[in-house]
């Protein structure tokens, strides 16, 4: 997953406007989210980590939605999921 963070990381500089978030997937276990609004995305130790069984609740699953629909929006409450 580390590569994963790193080459989306190194994908953001080449863009006209440097993504909010990034978003990797380990198909069969879990996901890993970064929020940077700033653009700064902290190292891949600062991502969430969401099993995949966790989309089931509903704070989780609304976090979803609101990273692909509302993400400048988002509720900080959702991003301390711990």
């Amino acid at each position: 997953m580390q590569k994963a963070f790193v080459q989306a990381t190194a994908y953001a500089p080449h863009l006209s406007v440097k993504p909010p978030s990034f978003l990797t997937c380990s198909i069969v276990l879990y996901f890993e989210i970064w929020i940077g609004f700033s653009g700064d995305y902290g190292g891949h130790g600062a991502g969430e980590k969401i099993k995949l069984d966790d989309l089931l609740k509903p704070d989780i699953f609304d976090l979803f939605v609101d990273l692909f629909t509302d993400l400048k929006n988002l509720d900080q409450k959702k991003l301390e999921l711990k």
